[in-house]
């Protein structure tokens, strides 16, 4: 089986960022499948090129899997429009090779919707069976958070109903973004559910050397993990670092990048937090190194309409580390996993205050943290082995191809 797959942040080992696809990609070429990836060679949270200004494209084998990077605008950090620039420069330096390539079975994952319209063109033209994945919902998760689309709402739900409907097959990351796709009239019958897992770095604990120490003082460490952009709501962890100054034996650190990164720091330091650190995004690999030196993992993000939905990669990764995990958002997908886990707490990001006792308490409380670690990696590993979840996804592709 030759497999087509089309994403415009597909991430390495060695970068920071989610690592869903290069883990996909070795399990379907290790079971016998030929792998062809086109991506964009911009990193989603450091907004870096892999690619110098005056090189369009580059091919390279990683681990048997053919990669092919397209250049496209680092301008991801200059809001709604940058965003945008990033995405269709991919599109249309992409396009040349789309309407070139050949396969049995085509895989494109979604945000950005570009990628979508690139995925139907090579259905259409190739007629190639064709699988959308759906990492979040549009334009569902734009208006969302706030961005105002106006007359175009009406026009760019019905382009997403049209790219439901002309896939073979989708799959959502989330049961709420099924059940919001098949609401759209999408039979039921044509979504499958396969959310991102316990990568296996977290299976094999590498002794990776800590690339980013932040605790030497061993202070109570509230850490964030990931992206740092507008669906985080990170300002919400700086409203908790604010209430919890007067304890200065408690440390808030993020780590990780994003369009929001410099508007945060400045933020901290206009308020003289002197509880909180911020560090760089670290690689891959060594996330579970870095994990091991929190007492407390926090998880927050947008909640308005479809984020309800929405399981951030971070919490599999807090689950599979062993520690205890504080959601400040409100109750959706995220946090019926965190409750069937016994892994954590979670609190509406609507009381702060309630959010500031309960970290109080686990400060406290090193036997309940353990035991909420404990329990949350236990499920994580029973629930969501990425290996589990990869077969299941293979299976998908093979019955579609058929």
């Amino acid at each position: 089986m030759k497999i087509v797959l089309l994403h415009q942040f597909f991430i390495l080992d060695s970068e920071p960022g989610g690592s869903r696809h290069i883990f996909l990609s070795r399990f379907f070429k290790n079971h016998g499948a030929e792998v062809n990836v086109i991506a964009g060679a911009v990193n989603y949270m450091t907004g870096k090129s892999k690619l110098p200004w005056y090189r369009l494209w580059k091919k390279e084998v990683v681990d048997g899997i053919s990669i092919t990077w397209v250049a496209c605008t680092p301008s991801l950090r200059f809001g709604v429009p940058g965003k945008i620039l990033c995405y269709l420069s991919f599109f249309f330096l992409a396009l040349p090779m789309i309407l070139t390539t050949s396969g049995d079975i085509l895989i494109t994952t979604s945000p950005p919707p570009s990628v979508s319209f690139l995925g139907l063109l090579l259905h259409k033209f190739k007629n190639i069976p064709w699988v959308l994945e759906v990492r979040d919902l549009w334009p569902e998760m734009i208006q969302d958070l706030g961005v105002k689309i106006g007359v175009f709402s009406r026009i760019s739900n019905k382009i997403a109903c049209d790219l439901y409907k002309n896939s073979s097959s989708i799959i959502a990351l989330t049961p709420g973004f099924a059940k919001i796709i098949a609401q759209k009239g999408i039979s039921s019958e044509k979504i499958s559910v396969i959310p991102n897992g316990v990568d296996p770095i977290f299976e094999d604990q590498p002794q990776n050397q800590i690339s980013t120490s932040f605790n030497e003082n061993k202070k109570f460490c509230v850490l964030y993990l990931g992206s740092m952009g507008t669906a985080n709501r990170l300002t919400t962890l700086l409203s908790l670092a604010e209430r919890l100054i007067d304890y200065p034996d408690i440390q808030f650190v993020f780590i990780g990048d994003g369009t929001e990164k410099n508007k945060l720091m400045r933020e901290a330091a206009e308020k003289k937090l002197t509880n909180v650190l911020f560090q760089n995004s670290v690689p891959r690999q060594s996330v579970p190194e870095v994990l091991k030196q929190a007492d407390l993992c926090i998880l927050t993000h947008a909640q308005q309409g479809s984020f309800h939905a929405f399981i951030p990669n971070r919490l599999f990764d807090y689950l599979a580390s062993g520690k205890p995990v504080l959601a400040v958002l409100e109750k959706g997908d995220a946090s019926e996993i965190l409750e069937k886990s016994g892994g954590g707490t979670q609190i509406s990001a609507k009381d702060l205050d309630a959010a500031a006792k309960a970290i109080l308490d686990l400060r406290i409380d090193p036997e309940k943290r353990r035991k909420m670690g404990a329990s949350g990696q236990k499920y994580a590993f029973e629930k969501f082995l990425r290996k589990n979840l990869a077969e299941k996804y293979f299976k998908i592709l093979e019955r579609v191809k058929r």
